[in-house]
């Protein structure tokens, strides 16, 4: 999921394979009707519209400009198009890890998009392996 967030809002047009939002277990052939267990994983394929929904909602993710914020172990970007504005913060690692947050960041107050929760950014943020948030203004 956190390779899925960055490849859908980093830019251009997401590429779902046949399958891929279920976890489908087996290798789906291209040209061959092979019909998809759509119960296979109901949260994986919840977590899969409600990344491509909040694409949706925000002209930012879809044309807006790209600020990144250079790390090893994160890939955080802000998308920004007018006043629309959605951070991501996403742990490529397969371990926790910890982002400081850059200074003109700190102390900014944000939505997390997944939840609804209120968030307020301060020095640092950590994150679980694999692990990634969606913060709109």
């Amino acid at each position: 999921m956190a390779a899925f967030v960055i490849n859908t809002y980093l830019g251009g047009v997401p590429l779902i394979y046949n399958g891929q939002e279920v976890g489908c277990p087996v290798k789906l052939p291209f040209f061959s009707r092979l019909p998809i267990n759509w119960t296979t994983n109901p949260d994986m394929f919840a977590a899969y519209k409600r990344i491509m929904a909040i694409r949706a909602a925000h002209p930012a993710l879809r044309s807006g400009t790209l600020e990144y914020y250079a790390n090893a172990d994160i890939a955080a970007f802000k998308r920004t198009a007018a006043t629309d504005e959605v951070l991501v913060i996403v742990n490529v690692r397969n371990g926790a890890r910890n982002f400081s947050i850059p200074a003109n960041l700190q102390n900014s107050a944000w939505t997390d998009a997944v939840s609804g929760a209120s968030v307020t950014l301060g020095t640092s943020l950590g994150l679980n392996a694999y692990e990634y948030r969606i913060l709109v203004k």
